[in-house]
């Protein structure tokens, strides 16, 4: 079941942008000053009145599940009970927060843009980004012919990426997220669009070719999204994944480590990906 938009974006506040540097402070207060920055008080209320708990679960496991395998985290709790918090400190995961950052201070269409870089990575040949206004909720799309090394000249079988990307400060990600995604996919196979039936004349999904479904968040995201798309098959990188895939390129290496000198890497990388017809 999918939880309401609020709950989404507390959960993605925490993984996103809560303050390494807080004191320490109670959890329920702490989300209450956050919903009421957009949401009225009897809707706050509401929400915490049937989600406080659901809330409160959910940061603790992620949090546990962090801290145990070393991934990033912006939150400690103080107590068993998970009450009282504090941020984690400007130290941990130092290098993955602002890279983090760095992703979260890019536009929206910038990181639309970079999902073509990031299939490049896995293995395409050939990549496109989709124009943004109509993008029919694939953000990019390539071609990788690794069968193509076994196989005989005369035999062509491409493997079909397909990529959506989604920037924290536009949406906060949820379970509805990925079943939006698989939606646009099958969508895709069958060449219905919104707009007009031969959108994308680039792009050629065969019925039983094989496909792979690459979704992008600059976001960390709950243990719940990521069990959701891999059982559907869907590979989801967080800001995690992809500050790991910089390093291990040596992108990471050659620049001062700053989040406007990753910005404006980000920005180098897009200027010569093609825009698909």
């Amino acid at each position: 079941m999918s939880l309401p938009e609020q709950v989404n974006e507390i959960i993605a506040h925490f993984l996103a942008e809560y303050d390494v540097e807080s004191r320490p402070q109670l959890l329920r207060n702490y989300i209450t000053s956050f919903l009421l920055q957009k949401y009225s008080q009897e809707s706050t209320s509401s929400i915490l009145d049937v989600y406080y708990e659901t809330i409160k679960k959910i940061l603790m496991e992620e949090h546990d599940v962090r801290v145990k395998s070393g991934q990033l985290l912006r939150y400690s709790f103080l107590d068993a009970l998970g009450e009282r918090i504090k941020g984690v400190g400007r130290l941990y995961k130092r290098r993955q927060r602002i890279f983090q950052n760095a992703l979260n201070g890019i536009s929206h269409a910038v990181f639309e843009q970079f999902s073509a870089i990031i299939l490049k990575w896995l293995g395409c040949r050939e990549v496109w980004v989709t124009p943004a206004s109509h993008d029919q909720g694939v953000d990019a799309f390539g071609y990788s012919y690794e069968f193509n090394k076994y196989l005989s000249d005369r035999s062509e079988c491409a493997i079909v990426m397909l990529a959506q990307a989604k920037h924290y400060i536009e949406t906060k990600i949820g379970t509805k997220e990925i079943r939006e995604f698989i939606g646009a996919f099958d969508l895709a196979v069958h060449k219905i669009f919104s707009t007009v039936d031969d959108r994308y004349e680039l792009l050629e999904i065969k019925p039983f070719g094989p496909n792979v479904l690459v979704f992008l968040t600059t976001q960390e995201v709950p243990k719940t999204v990521k069990r959701l798309a891999t059982g559907a098959g869907i590979l989801v990188l967080t800001a995690e994944d992809i500050y790991e895939m910089f390093e291990r390129r040596g992108f990471l290496r050659r620049t001062r480590w700053s989040q406007r000198n990753i910005q404006l890497q980000f920005e180098r990388m897009i200027r010569d990906v093609p825009v698909a017809k």
